[in-house]
């Protein structure tokens, strides 16, 4: 989840600048050099002898290597695209790009949602007493990448309208609302509102019918815009010859 950040930053930082800058450490290629490193660790050290082993890390409780790895690697691409996209907006804070689309209630939207998004989940997945990590892992997974990618959807469109988006969406809103329901049930009983499973199978199918419907909303609109058709043949128009 953390290491969802950086991307969504990024894209956000397009829209409000027209241009996006990706800093030493910002996620493509160095995600690449860092699967070569982990391939090369596995090579010379034995992939379940090096990753399988546990260690204390701060708190954490007994955590293997790979997710050590992996968690470090993303706080260190979080901060320095944090870094980089701040700087930047600052800079740019008077060109007339950023002017246009600014907006002190939509910035405040557009920088939360991702912080609130993902603080949301790992607490929800953390959540003491609740077991949504230990048996259903994928399903917390994919109820957030729809969430993330309805907020990176919704960012990327907007880049290119031109116009000011709302992050907070309604089935996002129920969606977090069923999850604290859940978490406020099991500190005060020590009991499960939901039935995790079904809780979660709920929240994707809300998620991602609204990330869907985004989509082919947007297509619609490219397609108007664009005049061209993508899932079905559009003839050109027969040109009149002129004697």
């Amino acid at each position: 989840m953390v290491s969802c950040v950086p991307f969504y930053l990024l894209m956000l930082e397009e829209f409000y600048i027209g241009v996006m800058y990706q800093p030493m450490l910002s996620g493509p290629d160095d995600a690449s050099l860092m699967i070569m490193g982990f391939c090369l660790i596995s090579y010379f050290f034995g992939s379940e002898a090096f990753w399988g082993k546990t260690i204390d890390f701060f708190g954490f409780g007994e955590t293997r290597m790979i997710h050590v790895c992996a968690l470090i690697f993303s706080v260190i691409e979080c901060i320095s695209v944090l870094a980089s996209v701040t700087v930047n907006l600052y800079n740019a804070r008077n060109k007339e790009h950023f002017v246009k689309r600014y907006s002190r209630s939509y910035f405040i939207s557009h920088i939360t949602y991702i912080w609130v998004t993902v603080g949301l989940w790992l607490t929800y997945a953390t959540f003491p007493g609740s077991n949504a990590m230990e048996k259903h892992s994928k399903l917390v997974m994919f109820a957030f990448s729809g969430h993330f990618l309805r907020g990176c959807l919704t960012a990327m469109t907007a880049g290119i309208t031109e116009e000011l988006f709302m992050p907070y969406r309604r089935t996002t809103l129920i969606g977090w609302a069923l999850m604290i329901s859940q978490m406020i049930s099991i500190g005060y009983s020590g009991k499960e509102l939901f039935e995790e499973a079904g809780l979660l199978m709920l929240i994707i199918t809300l998620s991602w019918s609204s990330l869907f419907h985004q989509i082919h909303y947007t297509l619609n609109d490219f397609c108007r815009i664009l005049d061209i058709n993508i899932f079905s043949i559009k003839h050109p128009k027969p040109v009149e010859q002129t004697k």
